[in-house]
């Protein structure tokens, strides 16, 4: 696997530049639940004028621990990271990505858990769908943080918001209650 951009100022947690969307930083947290804090940078897939030619548009989330195998993550040419903390009660953050792609306003936020026992994140719930043009809150930074709330770990139950659409084009933010049977 090939991940581009890489610099000493990025294995440090430094901010790196990706496409237009500015300054996007290291995401820090235990992601895997052994208590040593680890950065996380998601590393956007190479791009050529609207498509990714010669090359897949995957993009990696990699982890500062080399321990920690890298979250593949389809249409990628930029994105953003969250540690969601620790929703389902294991000791690891949970990492929520949103993958930037160059066209349509509707994006899909990714929620991983580390899996202890395959040594892998592996999907939480199904991808959340998501309008750029509207906030949960006064800012983008905001939306994102508001996206998944943790009701309890015992059993493990999510509050999610996501943009619903109805038959007219009208898009609004519904909340969705998700309970997990017991782990």
């Amino acid at each position: 696997m090939h991940i581009y951009g890489i610099s000493s100022l990025q294995a440090q947690g430094e901010p790196y530049s990706i496409a237009e969307y500015g300054h996007v930083p290291a995401v820090e947290g235990d992601f895997n639940g052994d208590g040593v804090k680890e950065y996380a940078w998601l590393y956007a897939a190479p791009s050529v004028e609207m498509g990714c030619v010669y090359e897949p548009c995957v993009g990696y989330v990699i982890f500062s621990n080399p321990n920690l195998n890298p979250i593949e993550v389809q249409s990628a040419v930029s994105g953003y990271l969250v540690n969601e903390g620790d929703l389902t009660g294991d000791g690891a953050d949970e990492i929520g990505v949103l993958p930037m792609w160059f066209t349509s306003n509707y994006k899909f936020y990714h929620l991983f858990s580390y899996n202890r026992a395959t040594a892998t994140f592996e999907a939480l719930i199904e991808p959340i769908t998501i309008r750029l043009d509207m906030y949960l809150g006064d800012t983008w930074e905001e939306t994102l943080q508001n996206l998944v709330e943790g009701v309890s770990s015992k059993p493990l139950v999510l509050l999610i918001h996501r943009v619903e659409t109805d038959l007219e084009g009208r898009s609004s933010w519904v909340k969705e209650r998700i309970v997990f049977r017991e782990r």
